[in-house]
């Protein structure tokens, strides 16, 4: 422990001036390790923008940690042309969080619709009359029911 096992010289960033050693144990594995993926339940969200995307923003968030999980800061939209364009996103989540989607309007004028759908069921919407901001209401497993 503690024991330095390789290093380089002066051009350490230059590999073809160096030589290399096995070292450690490079046997089979004792034990294989397994990975198991938790189950995850898909979340569609579908933006529809106004003529001025640079001006909307948006999360999806674990309502328990308050993580996003997906987002979209301002001007992230720039590229698209502007006006009446459909964006669509989707993000597989596990399928123990309680979910909440939010919108955020930039210049506090709305006018960008979203669709949000968990396991295809539409959840939420807005036709973009939001103005500043809008939260959705939690969706997802939030301790009404036993998890999928």
């Amino acid at each position: 422990l503690g024991r330095t096992v390789a290093g380089g010289g002066e051009d350490s960033w230059n590999f073809a001036s160096e030589s290399s050693a096995t070292f450690g144990f490079c046997g089979q594995p004792t034990i294989s390790p397994t990975v198991t993926s938790a189950p995850c339940a898909t979340v569609d969200i579908s933006i529809l923008h106004n003529a001025w995307t640079q001006e909307v923003a948006w999360k999806l968030r674990d309502v328990a940690t308050g993580t996003a999980l997906m987002f979209r800061n301002y001007f992230d939209y720039n590229n698209i042309d502007h006006g009446n364009q459909r964006v669509e996103h989707s993000i597989c989540v596990d399928t123990t969080l309680c979910l909440e989607f939010e919108i955020m309007d930039g210049s506090g004028d709305g006018g960008t619709g979203y669709v949000v759908a968990y396991e295809g069921t539409q959840v939420a919407e807005g036709d973009g009359s939001h103005k500043e901001s809008e939260k959705t209401d939690t969706f997802g497993y939030c301790g009404e029911t036993s998890p999928p």
